[in-house]
Parts: structure tokens; C-alpha cells; sequence
């Protein structure tokens, strides 16, 4: 096989060995869609390439080392069932790549990875929710229609903007009037408050799309009451 093609085979396995390994872990993952498209690539080649040279290494290694054991005897057939330059070692990097991320995840949970992403690339909106959840703060949501949602987050969006959503427990919701006054016409706290402890609150949460999302902001009750005078009215309980 000539130099050029197996030079451009490598650096093809070994950018999407390296792509999977970033992409099928979470913590990983959530950070890539925060870089540009040009980054990611280079950062997948860059991966792959150390994996590449890892593999390369290994089998060589063992060859020397160990020539009669079994070891030794998988990579010499896998050189015989292959036959083209560094066939073992791109197989090698291309499952590598494949067990890095499901590896990351076994040791990493969904919430851990996304708690430690946002904290370390999240924007200022992911960080506001962020510490919403963790302190069990009030936020108030203003959307692009003038709508207005306070309330509990209970799952915080994912990385990805195109498909994101944030899971908010309302506890007032209302709107903007054309004074910039904020008016809730809606207060879910004493419907909340006559449920018995157990009750099952998740068919009240709303998910809203970050993409119509406005502002985030720390919402206190008391600064609220001390700039109006009409009090939030009660929803009806359903």
C-alpha cells in the first residue's frame, strides 16, 4: 500500500477513534459542544493520534516481549487476517476510542458529568440554574414573550442550545405589562401547600426551552412585595 494512503488511513481512524472517545463520554461530550467546530476536530485528531501511538507502542511491545505467548499470537493474527500496514494497531485505537467513553460514564454519573461541566463551561444562565439547585433557590424566567415563570429547577438543560431544556417547578407565573411591571396572575405555593407531604409534584413541571429564555435571575419574595402593592392571586387547584 502506498505511504499516502496509509498515511490518510490513519489519520481517518485515528481522528474517529478519537471523535467517539470524546463523544460517547459525558463530561467530555458536554464540553465539545462549547467549541467551535474546527476545535472539536482538532482535538479528535489530537486524541486519536495519542491513541494511535499508544497502540502502536503496546503491540510492539508485547511482540518482544512476549513472542510465544497468547497475546503475541492474537496480533500476529490479526496481522494475517488484515494484511495492510498497522492493522493491528488501528484496529486497536479504533476500539479503544469506542470503550473510552462508555468507560468515563461507568465512573462518572449523568449528574456528576453535568454538574462539573456547568460549572467549568457553563454560560452565566447554566451557572445561575446551577447554583438554583443546588442552594434550592427561587429563579424568575423571563421568556421572549413577556411571560414570566418563578420557580424551582429540577433538571438543568443539556449542553447542546438546539435541544435544551430546563425543568422549572412554578411557583408564581405571570408577565411583564407595558409599564416593565411585573404582575403574576398565578400562585402555586398554597395548592402546593395543601398536598400532603408525598404527593407527586412532577405532573406540575413545566420544561421550557432555553432558546426562549430572556433572563435569569434570583427571585426573593420580599424585595417583589416591597415594589407592588397587588399581591400575586392563587391558582386554581386542578
Amino acid at each position: 500500500m502506498e505511504l499516502e494512503k496509509v498515511t490518510g488511513l490513519i489519520g481517518i481512524v485515528a481522528t474517529a477513534s478519537g471523535y467517539g472517545a470524546i463523544q460517547f463520554g459525558r463530561f467530555t461530550r458536554y464540553r465539545s459542544v462549547t467549541i467551535a467546530w474546527e476545535q472539536r476536530v482538532f482535538e479528535s485528531a489530537l486524541v486519536g493520534g495519542l491513541l494511535f501511538c499508544l497502540c502502536r507502542l503496546l503491540a510492539i511491545d508485547v511482540l518482544h516481549r512476549f513472542p510465544t505467548v497468547a497475546g503475541s499470537e492474537v496480533v500476529i493474527y490479526f496481522k494475517q487476517a488484515i494484511p495492510f500496514p498497522f492493522s493491528v494497531s488501528l484496529l486497536a485505537t479504533a476500539v479503544t476510542g469506542a470503550l473510552l467513553g462508555p468507560g468515563q460514564n461507568l465512573i462518572i454519573s449523568r449528574r456528576l458529568a453535568l454538574l462539573a461541566a456547568t460549572r467549568r463551561y457553563g454560560t452565566s444562565q447554566q451557572l445561575a440554574m446551577l447554583e438554583a439547585l443546588l442552594h434550592n433557590w427561587l429563579l424568575m424566567f423571563e421568556l421572549e414573550n413577556r411571560r414570566i415563570i418563578v420557580g424551582f429547577v429540577s433538571q438543568l438543560p443539556a449542553f447542546d442550545r438546539r435541544a435544551a431544556f430546563v425543568s422549572i417547578l412554578p411557583m408564581l407565573v405571570g408577565s411583564r405589562n407595558e409599564e416593565g411591571h411585573v404582575e403574576f396572575d398565578q400562585n402555586y405555593q398554597a395548592y402546593y401547600a395543601s398536598r400532603p407531604p408525598t404527593a407527586d409534584l412532577d405532573k406540575l413541571i413545566v420544561t421550557v426551552d432555553v432558546e426562549k429564555i430572556e433572563t435569569v435571575n434570583r427571585f426573593d419574595p420580599a424585595i417583589y412585595q416591597l415594589w407592588t402593592s397587588r399581591p400575586p392571586r392563587e391558582a386554581a387547584a386542578k
